[in-house]
């Protein structure tokens, strides 16, 4: 394996990471307002916080090595918007909040799972840093199912 495929590798696992947390961040923050529960509401937040800490430190790792961050587009942002409208205009209860939140949770996992086995060579920070976020993603699906 060579030094610069490694590298490629570390990065191609590091961008995924942080688009991935950026729109599970944007998501929870979306459907915070909608949430009625105060147990519930603790919990998207608390979501949400996670995603911004690997968000934040994907974004520090990248910059540190002068790597460019995989943003949104406005396509996807407006995507996920009307989407989490849509999903919440005739039910907005606690229990469909957490159907959306489990969802989304498991693209994330789907996500980053795929984007490991796609680059094996992903090694060090990298790898244990999706590592970390696959295990707080189960975390959290173990969580909202409590609210469905």
């Amino acid at each position: 394996m060579s030094q610069t495929t490694c590298h490629d590798a570390n990065t191609e696992v590091l961008q995924e990471l942080y688009h991935t947390t950026k729109m599970g961040m944007e998501a929870a923050k979306m459907l915070l307002p909608k949430t009625r529960e105060p147990a519930f509401r603790k919990a998207v937040r608390e979501q949400g916080e996670c995603y911004r800490r690997f968000t934040d430190q994907c974004a520090h790792l990248l910059q540190e090595k002068q790597r460019p961050l995989k943003k949104q587009g406005m396509m996807e942002k407006a995507s996920l918007w009307g989407s989490v409208q849509m999903n919440t205009m005739m039910d907005s209860s606690t229990s469909h909040l957490a159907e959306m939140m489990v969802n989304g949770t498991n693209m994330g996992i789907v996500d980053m799972t795929r984007t490991l086995r796609e680059h094996k060579d992903c090694n060090g920070t990298a790898r244990s840093l999706a590592q970390s976020y696959l295990d707080a993603e189960q975390f959290h699906l173990e969580n909202m199912k409590q609210y469905l």
